[in-house]
Order: C-alpha cells, then sequence, then structure tokens
C-alpha cells in the first residue's frame, strides 16, 4: 500500500498530521481537512504496528524496525512506529538526539489518539532506562492521550495507572539526585537553534515533582507514591545516606525541595485508604528528618 495522501491537498507528509485508526480518519495538518483512511490501510497500520511491539518486547529490534517502516508506508507519523524507529536509530545504530526529535516532533503534532497512546505506554514500559531524560515528555503524551471520561472506561484507566506504576518507580529509583526531580524544564525536549513557542503548555517549566502531584490526584498510584517516600531515604544526595545531616544548607535544600513536596503528593493521593496508610508513614519519616536535621 501506498503512503496515504490527503484528498483535499495532496499532502503526503505533512508534520502535524495525525491518523486516527480507530475511527478511520485522517486529520491533515496542512489543509485541516478530515479524510477517510479504508480499513484495509487502517488495519494493514495496526497489524504491523502490533507486530512491531511483540517483536520489541522480546528484543528483536531490526524486525520491529522493519514492521515500524511498514506502518509508515501508509501513516507516516504514527507515534508508536515512529518511536520504535527512533529507539532503533539511539540504541542501535548509535545515533543521538533520535529519541530527542520524536518527543518534540509528536508533541508538536498532538494529540495523539487513545490507540497511540496505549501503544507508547507498552513500548515506554519495556524500554525505561532510555527515558530518564524523557520523564517529563512520557507523563504530557499519555496524559494527552487520556479521553476527557477516562473514569468512564475504568480498563483504559486501570491500564494506565498500572502504566504509571511500572515506570515511574523505576525512574525515581534510578534519579542521580533530588534536584533532577525538583528542577523544573518543559516537557517538550529542545533541539538546537531552534525558535520555542513559550507560551505553548509543553515548553512551559515544570518539575516532575508537580507532574507527580497531578498523577496522585487523577490516578492510583501507589507504588509511585511509596517510591518517592523512598527516595527520601535512598536518594543518592540524601543527608540520610551518610548521616550528613550536619551540612546544613544541603539538608536544609534538600528539605525544602524535595521531602516536603512529597508529603504534598501523598497528601494529595486520590485513593482514601492509601492516603491514609501513606500519610501516616510520611509523617513519621518527616518528623525523624526533622529531628535529625535540627540536632545535627
Amino acid at each position: 500500500m501506498e503512503i496515504f495522501q490527503c484528498p483535499h491537498c495532496q499532502n503526503k507528509g505533512h508534520a502535524k498530521s495525525r491518523f486516527d485508526l480507530d475511527n478511520h480518519k485522517f486529520f491533515c495538518g496542512q489543509c485541516r481537512q478530515v479524510s477517510t483512511i479504508s480499513p484495509g490501510q487502517a488495519s494493514s497500520v495496526t497489524e504491523s504496528v502490533a507486530n512491531a511491539i511483540k517483536c520489541f518486547e522480546r528484543g528483536d529490534y531490526k524486525e520491529a524496525q522493519t514492521m515500524a517502516l511498514h506502518a509508515i508506508e501508509i501513516a507516516y507519523n504514527y507515534a508508536p512506529a515512529q518511536y520504535i524507529l527512533a529507539y532503533y536509530k539511539e540504541v542501535v545504530e548509535k545515533k543521538i538526539n533520535a529519541l530527542n526529535d520524536f518527543f518534540a516532533e509528536t508533541i508538536d503534532a498532538m494529540p495523539i489518539t487513545v490507540s497511540e497512546g496505549k501503544s507508547l505506554m507498552k513500548l515506554f514500559a519495556i524500554s525505561p532506562k532510555i527515558l530518564l531524560d524523557y520523564e517529563r515528555a512520557v507523563i504530557y503524551l499519555i496524559d494527552s492521550a487520556q479521553p476527557d471520561d477516562i473514569m468512564a472506561n475504568q480498563e483504559l484507566y486501570q491500564e494506565t495507572c498500572n502504566f504509571y506504576d511500572q515506570l515511574l518507580p523505576y525512574l525515581i529509583a534510578n534519579r542521580g539526585s533530588h534536584t533532577d526531580l525538583a528542577s523544573a524544564k518543559s516537557a517538550r525536549p529542545q533541539r538546537d537553534n531552534e525558535t520555542v513557542d513559550m507560551e505553548s503548555e509543553a515548553n512551559t517549566p515544570i518539575s516532575i515533582l508537580d507532574l507527580y502531584a497531578g498523577l496522585s490526584q487523577s490516578y492510583n498510584i501507589p507504588k509511585t507514591c511509596y517510591a518517592l517516600y523512598n527516595a527520601i531515604a535512598k536518594l543518592p544526595d540524601s543527608p540520610c545516606i551518610n548521616n550528613s545531616f550536619f551540612l546544613e544548607t544541603k539538608t536544609r535544600k534538600f528539605y525544602n525541595d524535595f521531602v516536603l513536596p512529597v508529603g504534598d503528593i501523598i497528601q494529595g493521593m486520590c485513593d482514601p485508604q492509601n492516603r491514609a496508610k501513606f500519610g501516616g508513614a510520611y509523617e513519621k519519616r518527616r518528623a525523624q528528618f526533622e529531628a535529625l536535621m535540627n540536632n545535627a
């Protein structure tokens, strides 16, 4: 099959065009018209992406790349296929900035569809090591793919909770310092020599902790909240590691920038039972931290 061409303007490759395969729709990024995709075209892309994900899961990245290339022969910027191609370029072929470009271009072309989001969740969950520098972008993309009435779709809601609770604890446990989580950066990765639209939400600096605060209010993610609680004592720059509470400035910064925001995240947990359980444990840890800090 040939690459899909907009019947209104004959566009074949506009970066901001989107494919809604579930509803057989094409949204042209050039002329802004909506067109119909044939069931055969949609099915071909869906099957190619499903096979690509299976190959990706078992570590057969070359075959995953081949299947992803089949998908973009029709739906040229279908996000899951483009992620597999970017991963292959960066991890296998060692081409720098391939993932950076993927996230920037995909965010620029948003919104992505629910199906794209579900496939990306599968792919992100099995490739966590490469995502430490892209956590904001991952959360931003997955959040954008959720329908406004996600609570009405309990299967999708639980799938999203499970995704966050699988990926985020890994990323938290592998952070080099609390500043990785507390510092504010944009969700959209920046590229060299580009003009940035600072009015765009994706380019507004935000900390990962602030993103977690929003997630904990909407999704039941107890493993993520436990990972944050645990990180108070486990992060490499925590004064608990080497009992370095006597370093007053560093300790106070860790307390203000990380310990207190973790408490806010826990107190905002959407599940009342988990909120009470984690809240009690957090208050004990915070009190212990304060005692050690004030008596150093």
